[in-house]
């Protein structure tokens, strides 16, 4: 499950990526699938991650997604990850939503 978190917020960022370089000359219909999907899948990957947090116990509901090591000089080091939890869940969730409906709607 923790294999797929890093797809949140790297699909709407390929999406607009995608978007903003080729938008002219792959379509509008195409521009809009594109945004509405990326969108749509990092939402979905949401409603998974959330099903799986509320799956755990309730004083461990805290998933930390180790990704690389960032910055290192001697004994310290900076390291990029993501931490999961419920508050990052619900704000996820509100962003992703409500973006995915913007993006149908218009």
């Amino acid at each position: 499950m923790t294999d797929v978190v890093w797809l949140i917020p790297i699909l709407p960022l390929f999406g607009a990526i995608i978007n903003g370089l080729a938008g002219n000359r792959i379509g509008k219909k195409a521009v809009g699938f594109i945004g509405c999907a990326t969108v749509g899948l990092s939402h979905l990957i949401l409603i998974s991650t959330f099903f799986h947090l509320s799956t755990l116990p309730h004083l461990s509901r805290s998933i930390t997604v180790a990704g690389f090591e960032w910055f290192a000089s001697g004994y310290f080091r900076i390291d990029f990850s993501l931490l999961i939890d419920p508050l990052s869940i619900l704000i996820g969730l509100v962003v992703t939503g409500v973006g995915f409906l913007i993006h149908i709607y218009s």
